[in-house]
């Protein structure tokens, strides 16, 4: 399970989503 009181797993989720983001916008270019 992941606590949702850590920061860490956090941040790397927003990173992750972050990149995702930013690959897909590459893509559709």
């Amino acid at each position: 399970m992941i606590d949702a009181n850590a920061p860490l797993p956090r941040i790397l989720t927003n990173f992750y989503c972050l990149l995702a983001w930013r690959y897909r916008s590459q893509w559709s270019q």
